[in-house]
């Protein structure tokens, strides 16, 4: 499972990117929010949630590639996988349910989370580029003599499992160690 940090709570994720809103609750009370008050059943209450739940189905009902349901509840099973888990633009109207710090709390962690993916992975395709460009070159050598060809036969199997490491390491995961 994996984890997003918001004032030293950590978030549960499910494994369908859906936030748990208990934990997110724990964290509000945290910031010095009213426990009763600002649980997740009193914000599910309100017409706006309802609205944004439905609009939110809609716009799902609407994509075909999309199939996440935006609430699941579960309530069995191991504890870690327990909750209500929302999707994200749920998180953020459950932020701004709470108070306008805690709001801009998860908005700017949300933001950081993102943007620490985004550098990741510039940073990892540009370390594959050459890597390849490397292969490629290594590969042309060894097409020239046969000395290029010995030592393509050691370089090869090395460059190219970097090569694949690379490509692997490249796809995208957000919250994974946070």
């Amino acid at each position: 499972m994996k984890y997003l940090t918001i004032f030293d709570t950590s978030i549960r994720m499910d494994s369908e990117g859906r936030f748990c809103l208990n934990d997110l609750h724990k964290a509000a009370v945290a910031t010095g929010a009213n426990k009763r008050s600002k649980e997740p059943g009193e914000f599910f209450k309100t017409r706006r949630t309802k609205d944004m739940i439905d609009l939110l189905k809609k716009s799902a009902t609407g994509n075909l590639r999309s199939t996440l349901i935006p609430v699941n509840a579960v309530e069995t099973g191991p504890y870690e996988e327990r909750g209500t888990f929302v999707v994200k633009e749920l998180v953020y109207a459950y932020a701004q349910f709470v108070s306008a710090e805690f709001d801009l709390q998860v908005i700017r962690t949300y933001d950081k989370v993102a943007r620490d993916e985004v550098d990741r992975l510039n940073g990892l395709q540009y370390r594959a580029l050459r890597a390849e460009l490397d292969y490629q070159q290594g590969f042309k050598e060894a097409g020239v003599c046969g000395k290029g060809l010995r030592k393509w036969r050691d370089d090869g199997p090395v460059k190219l499992k970097l090569l694949e490491t690379f490509r692997q390491a490249m796809q995208p995961v957000l919250f994974q160690g946070y």
